[in-house]
């Protein structure tokens, strides 16, 4: 039981490290105002992506916890991660929104 805790706790810490890598690369081509910055940005996130799930993947016998835990865990840190940054764009969005309507006071 302690190892699937473990588990669960590395799973989706390597999940949110991704996540966070992938938040900014997703920020820095929505600065550039770019519809090609922007869809370069998705292909490097779905590699990222693949890449870290691949890493559990091999990583299964090296490292001393139960697998499925472990990948599962990873694949709800980087939703948990897109989920995130999809709620604070549109926070930031709609704060952008307010302030025009009021004149930016």
């Amino acid at each position: 039981m302690d190892r699937t805790i473990l588990a669960v706790a590395a799973g989706g810490l390597w999940g949110l490290a991704v996540a966070l890598l992938n938040t900014a690369i997703t920020r820095r081509a929505l600065k550039k105002d770019s519809i090609n910055a922007l869809m370069g940005a998705v292909a490097v996130r779905t590699v990222l992506d693949a890449a870290a799930l691949l890493a559990v993947y091999l990583l299964r016998h090296v490292l001393p916890l139960p697998f499925a835990p472990t990948i599962i865990a990873a694949a709800v840190g980087l939703s948990m991660g897109v989920i995130a940054l999809a709620v604070l764009l549109q926070r930031r969005r709609d704060a952008g929104h307010e302030e025009d309507k009021t004149g930016g006071e």
